[in-house]
């Protein structure tokens, strides 16, 4: 089964992808020192908000696998407590049986 990805990280991605590559465009047009120190303040700029943006999209795979795991949680528990209550169904049939025949 393919793994579905969240529509939200994609976009996230792309944009520091661009991001990064602009900024590379940037640095290779350089020529000296001087234009080094205007685009330095860019490029924390740049890798700043991109830590962010992969921040977010880590949080809210995190949030998506919580909510996984808790549905898979509950839906044990309900299973859990239907085989429970069948057990204890039969328990009960075969106590009255037995109450039956004993007397």
């Amino acid at each position: 089964m393919p793994r579905r990805r969240s529509a939200c990280t994609w976009p996230r991605l792309e944009e520091n992808i661009n991001a990064t590559f602009a900024f590379a465009g940037e640095l290779v047009d350089m020529r000296d020192a001087e234009a080094m120190k205007t685009v330095w303040p860019k490029g924390l700029q740049v890798a700043r908000t991109n830590a962010e943006r992969s921040l977010g999209a880590m949080q809210e795979a995190f949030a998506h696998t919580l909510k996984t795991h808790e549905a898979i949680g509950e839906l044990a528990k309900s299973q859990f407590e239907l085989a429970g209550a069948q057990v204890k169904a039969e328990v009960e049939k075969a106590a009255k049986a037995g109450a039956k025949a004993a007397k």
